[in-house]
């Protein structure tokens, strides 16, 4: 699964270009969790993590067009994306956490 990971992180790189990790304490959040998101400029957020639930949220959209353009399992798809959030947020605890894709658009 090596070629496919390597081709699909280069994708994410692709549409997720103008993407910064961003770290916010919600209302409802008590210290000292953080939410973590990578968002753009316009506001779109591509993928989140809370560190308070432990659970890595993932766009619908960018999930499923990787799953079908590459006819990727689910469960090797979620180890890809919590690979590629890991390193995007230098957070090694993300590849033990749930995930789950959501609207975040």
């Amino acid at each position: 699964m090596g070629k496919t990971k390597n081709l699909v992180f280069k994708f994410f790189d692709t549409i997720f270009s103008g993407y910064n990790k961003q770290g916010r304490r919600p209302v409802y959040m008590d210290f000292p969790y953080v939410l973590y998101e990578y968002k753009n400029n316009d506001g779109l957020v591509s993928f989140q993590y809370s560190d308070d639930v432990e659970v890595l949220q993932f766009d619908n959209g960018s999930y499923y067009t990787v799953k079908n353009m590459f006819g990727l399992k689910d469960d090797e798809l979620v180890d890809i994306c919590k690979d590629y959030v890991s390193i995007k947020f230098r957070i090694p605890t993300i590849l033990d956490t749930h995930f789950a894709t959501h609207n975040l658009q």
